[in-house]
């Protein structure tokens, strides 16, 4: 398929309406145009991609819609070998010189349609601040197979990639990562203290106790409230882990701690931890 015969293809398209809507689509002609695309194979798929342009130029709505609809019937088919030749061919301009406003669209098109093969490329992402979001994002979709990738990426990663690889690892409830988040608990920047404080307590870690009540003796403000749920969070893992002893420690400080009226909500419900 040639780029002449591919435009045909995305003249089948719909367009969207004045409020960036597709209120008209013909189905049956998509589905076909499609079809047809996918037929051609990857060297099709490599061209329709590269019609993908940046926001600010537009008039690339047909080629987005029909590289979206590609990855569904890609997804449809159950065929293994085309679903890791697409992924393939949405990673392969990661990194490159392509605009990152495209790459990051490839990146959300690999979230919804991705394989784990294209985690080595997206991880490569993770130190730009335009693209570490939505390479994160994609690389979630693995979570069974994504936090070594996040793991090696983190000791490098500054600012908010540093946040995001901090909060998918405390998400994925990486032990491996506790040391190098637990560096960032105590960081001039507001949201990666709070984002290291609530990894550590969601990994669930006895050995973060004392930095989840170091957070706690903040002595006031929303910092300091995000620090108690934290704690309450920790103590519920470890007791889920059979770690009462640790989790009691947590739970008797804010009972003895929090005994403002404002705060009385809090001790109660450390006194339901058991």
């Amino acid at each position: 398929m040639n780029l002449d015969q591919l435009k045909a293809k995305l003249e089948q398209m719909p367009t969207p309406d004045k409020r960036g809507l597709y209120s008209q689509i013909d189905k049956d002609k998509v589905e076909q145009a499609v079809a047809e695309i996918f037929q051609a194979g990857p060297e099709a798929w490599t061209l329709l991609i590269d019609q993908i342009v940046e926001p600010t130029v537009g008039g690339d709505h047909g080629a987005r819609y029909a590289l979206h609809v590609l990855g569904l019937h890609i997804s449809k088919l159950h065929d293994a070998e085309a679903r890791k030749k697409f992924t393939a061919a949405l990673a392969r301009p990661l990194g490159g010189t392509k605009p990152k406003p495209v790459q990051a669209y490839l990146a959300q098109e690999l979230w919804y349609f991705g394989l784990p093969d294209a985690l080595a490329v997206l991880a490569n992402l993770l130190d730009d601040a335009e693209l570490c979001d939505p390479a994160a994002f994609a690389m979630m979709a693995h979570e069974g197979q994504a936090a070594p990738f996040f793991r090696q990426a983190l000791p490098q990663a500054k600012g908010k990639c540093r946040r995001m690889i901090v909060q998918c690892l405390g998400r994925l409830r990486d032990a491996q990562s506790a040391d190098e988040i637990a560096k960032s608990a105590g960081d001039e920047d507001v949201e990666m203290r709070q984002v290291a404080v609530w990894a550590l307590a969601n990994i669930g870690q006895p050995s973060a106790a004392d930095t989840v009540l170091k957070a706690a003796q903040t002595p006031e403000g929303w910092e300091r409230t995000h620090a108690a749920k934290c704690c309450l969070l920790l103590a519920e893992r470890l007791i889920a882990a059979g770690r009462k002893d640790d989790a009691a420690r947590l739970t008797t400080y804010l009972k003895e701690s929090r005994t403002d009226k404002t705060e009385k909500y809090i001790a109660e419900a450390a006194g339901r931890i058991k």
